[in-house]
């Protein structure tokens, strides 16, 4: 959910809550002043019947009618304003007793006309004592009528107003406890709006904290919130824009930017408000679709690729169009957690880019069955547990230790693993860019202890790929006064594709004084037209050919190869020296370098600073 839709929610719940807190609060007044309104009148009607209980000894007693109407005038008060007796006679109502002023006392057997003819019917059809009560009527608010029988008929009538007086002193009370009522409310309203803006800025802030700056999407910081969640019926995309690199390099970084933009607002337009979308890296993005089946959400994402491909974006001067490749996880909930499924996904998307990019491949559980535990492995590389040993090369002529080559490490839970063991693995996922930079990071600290050549080896591919090229380039602009002591090995495992893109980024790495070296020349995949685009400073005769120098035939190749690093104004070195016959041989091939166990087997940096550094660094 994005913030606005949040902040629209938060203002509908927000009326809806006060809505209903007012709604509460004023059926809450009206029951209690209903309430209070049947309590005053119960208060009153007492009164009234103990005043009945006077009236009835007066008009019983031997006095003269207009004693009794003075007796009746004393019991006039603030609180009651009439009091008189009504006989009915031949079916008309007329005053026997008024207890009413002399000034405003009706005379005997004056016709009496009832406000309330309603009242006075329930009092004949009842006899029994009935009242009603009316906040307007000639400053009366409750009559008080009671019957006075004689053989089971009405004889005489009392007639009781209670005046206005009676119901304001209480209706002053009611105002009074209204106010207050009234003014608490109002606290715990502004109490409440202070809490939900409060909470509202909490989570505005944190909400924030997990949208990135640009994109205006999640960054992965949202992945530890959502870690825990019930990933069932969930899917897990990554995608990568493919030649992002390209774009920024030919058309500027805010092309590029205006790019992750467009790219974003185009895959908004395919998901729901509920789904996630996250910045995972520069050009990665990670979606977690939730709730959906897994053939819609292929359909889904199929649809999405689509849109990419179709849509130009305009980057100011010109529109451009852009693919992106992806890898899917359909069953994230069968992992540890998300960033396992995440991993997974990556692998495809690896696969996807190293495949003609433009597509997106689907992760297969079936596939995964791995000899050791590659999650043991990433977990090693994430906690910075890598490490490198260093072989010592020697110089044949000067017979003094002038390079080395770093050898990489993972240790985890008392295991050491060698790079052999997982490395083609890792290649899949964005962590064997993290690996590199540690251990690039780890080269530059021996360089800078030792201040020799050390040399460290990398895939082909690895030079075509971008984000290898991006770290290689942020670590040329960190260690750049100690960049000639760096040499990097190209390993010929795999048939070199794109050998002029390769050329290029070479080239540039020259321009930085970065030596450049071939690794396992003269194995399966050697091709002599490499040197011609790779122009290496060294030259690693593979181990294979290296390991039979007893034997004729290898000395002959190896005598070839000499001779033809000579033309290229390479050097050679000679790895795998195991013995010192094979040491003495390689000298009269005329090798410049030689390593191998019998020089040294690898080291950690402190051992070789001990034997080698305070010794002239000799053999």
């Amino acid at each position: 959910m994005n913030l606005k839709a949040y902040l629209k929610k938060t203002i509908l719940n927000f009326f809806i809550i006060i809505t209903i807190i007012f709604a509460l609060i004023f059926i809450l007044l009206k029951t209690f002043e209903n309430e209070f309104y049947k309590r005053i009148a119960d208060i009153e009607i007492a009164h009234a019947f103990n005043l009945v209980y006077k009236i009835r000894q007066i008009i019983d007693s031997k006095e003269t009618e207009k004693e009794k109407n003075r007796l009746l005038n004393y019991l006039i008060s603030n609180d009651v304003k009439y009091i008189y007796v009504i006989k009915k006679y031949k079916n008309k109502l007329r005053y026997i007793y008024d207890g009413s002023p002399l000034s405003q006392r009706a005379i005997y057997f004056q016709p009496f006309e009832p406000v309330n003819k309603k009242l006075w019917q329930k009092l004949f059809i009842s006899k029994s004592p009935v009242f009603e009560t009316n906040k307007k009527a000639n400053g009366i608010w409750l009559t008080f009528l009671y019957p006075i029988l004689k053989q089971n008929k009405i004889d005489k009538i009392i007639v009781i107003d209670i005046s206005l007086e009676a119901y304001n002193k209480f209706k002053n009370l009611l105002h009074l406890f209204n106010k207050l009522f009234l003014i608490i409310s109002i606290i715990v309203f502004s109490i409440i709006i202070l809490m939900n803006f409060f909470m509202f800025r909490l989570y505005k802030e944190q909400f924030e904290s997990f949208i990135d700056p640009l994109t205006k999407t999640f960054n992965r910081k949202i992945l530890e919130t959502i870690e825990k969640d019930n990933l069932q019926n969930d899917i897990v995309a990554i995608f990568d824009i493919d030649n992002f690199k390209k774009i920024n390099d030919t058309y500027g970084h805010n092309a590029g930017d205006i790019v992750l933009k467009q790219l974003v607002n185009i895959i908004k337009k395919h998901i729901r408000d509920y789904d996630y979308l996250i910045r995972y890296g520069g050009e990665e993005f990670v979606l977690l679709l939730k709730r959906l089946n897994k053939k819609y959400a292929v359909k889904k994402i199929e649809q999405i690729f689509e849109a990419v491909r179709k849509t130009p974006i305009d980057i100011g001067q010109q529109k451009i169009n852009i693919t992106i490749s992806g890898g899917i996880h359909l069953e994230p909930y069968k992992e540890k957690n998300l960033l396992e499924a995440i991993k997974k996904a990556d692998q495809e998307l690896y696969l996807a880019k190293k495949n003609g990019k433009n597509r997106f491949y689907i992760y297969s559980e079936s596939i995964d069955n791995k000899i050791f535990n590659l999650n043991d492995i990433i977990e090693s590389i994430e906690k910075g547990n890598v490490t490198i040993y260093l072989q010592p090369i020697l110089n044949v002529k000067t017979n003094k230790i002038e390079k080395f080559e770093a050898l990489a490490r993972i240790y985890n839970n008392n295991k050491i693993y060698l790079p052999c063991n997982f490395i083609n693995e890792i290649k899949k996922t964005n962590i064997y860019r993290d690996f590199t930079s540690i251990i690039l990071d780890l080269v530059f600290n021996c360089i800078t202890h030792l201040q020799k050549e050390i040399s460290i080896n990398f895939f082909a591919e690895d030079f075509n790929d971008e984000k290898f090229i991006n770290i290689i380039e942020e670590k040329a602009q960190k260690y750049n006064n100690v960049l000639n002591y760096l040499t990097l090995e190209i390993l010929e495992n795999e048939k070199i594709e794109n050998i002029n893109e390769l050329s290029e980024h070479l080239k540039k790495l020259r321009e930085k004084k970065i030596k450049i070296s071939i690794d396992d020349f003269g194995s399966d995949y050697s091709n002599l037209n490499y040197l011609i685009y790779i122009k290496p400073d060294y030259i690693k005769i593979d181990s294979s050919i290296v390991k039979f120098v007893k034997n004729e035939e290898s000395q002959k190749i190896i005598k070839s190869i000499v001779l033809l690093a000579k033309e290229f104004n390479a050097k050679t070195i000679a790895e795998f020296v195991e013995d010192k016959e094979s040491l003495e041989i390689l000298k009269t091939l005329k090798v410049d370098y030689i390593q191998g166990y019998y020089i040294s087997k690898p080291l950690p940096l402190d051992k070789i600073k001990e034997i080698y550094l305070n010794n002239s660094i000799s053999a």
